[in-house]
């Protein structure tokens, strides 16, 4: 650290016996953050603005499913608080975010398998999972936080959401604007009139480069919900990162 080298460590699971298998534990939740140069929320200049589950091809970001499960969530938050009250004690200011990998460890065969995340960079700056949570705290004129568990409300209804910034598909070559905004137009937030369910669009100055994409966040009072708007516009357009379903995340989780 004095001489301000980098140092790794590579984390395996901790097996209770050689040979068992922890790999379907490993997730890559993140942490979104904001440090203040004035107290705000707890008093400490720090708003933990967010959690998430990534979904990642292979170590590019595709995209999130927020909040983060319940088995580390407040870790994660309180993660988020202890690095941003040490950036501001250095004079760091304003969003970041942190990446980490989930060590599963297990005491004893076939016994309870505890999930703990290790950071693993941390990312000073907009990210993909800023735009998702920028545009919640705006789908209604009051949203309500929990600054415990770093997740959202609106007149006492949770909020849940999975995000991309990087839908992509052939279709999009052959669309303007418009004509994808009609292409989806059943699925714009607020369906049915209802706050906080359906999508919202961004970075559709995407849909001019070569390889066309644009982002979107599908948002809903439930994980499956949410998830399942976010499925089906990507099914519509033919854009799926593989195994759509596959990558939600369980309500009860």
């Amino acid at each position: 650290q004095d001489m301000g080298a980098i140092v790794e460590e590579w984390v395996d699971p901790l097996t209770a016996r050689p040979g068992d298998d922890l790999s379907k534990y490993i997730t890559s939740p993140s942490v979104q953050a904001f440090v203040y140069d004035h107290d705000v929320q707890t008093g400490d200049g720090v708003d933990v603005l967010s959690t998430h589950e990534q979904i990642l091809d292979g170590q590019v970001f595709l995209g999130a499913v927020t909040p983060a499960r319940k088995i580390y969530n407040e870790q994660m938050v309180e993660m988020g608080r202890k690095v941003g009250k040490f950036l501001r004690s250095k004079g760091v200011m304003e969003r970041f975010a942190i990446d980490t990998v989930v060590r599963p460890s297990q005491a004893e065969p076939g016994g309870e398998v505890e999930l703990t995340p290790f950071a693993i960079e941390i990312n000073v700056r907009w990210g993909g999972t800023t735009a998702a949570n920028e545009i919640l705290r705006r789908l209604a004129i009051e949203v309500q936080k929990d600054e415990k568990q770093a997740t959202y409300f609106v007149e006492g209804q949770p909020i849940f959401y999975t995000s991309t910034d990087n839908c992509k598909s052939p279709r999009l070559a052959s669309m303007t604007v418009d004509e994808l905004m009609e292409e989806v137009s059943e699925f714009l937030h607020p369906v049915g009139g209802v706050v906080g369910r359906g999508i919202v669009m961004h970075m559709l100055g995407g849909m001019t480069l070569d390889t066309p994409k644009f982002g979107f966040m599908a948002y809903g009072h439930s994980r499956s919900e949410a998830h399942d708007f976010y499925v089906r516009v990507m099914e519509k357009l033919e854009a799926a990162h593989g195994d759509e379903r596959g990558q939600a995340v369980p309500d009860d989780a």
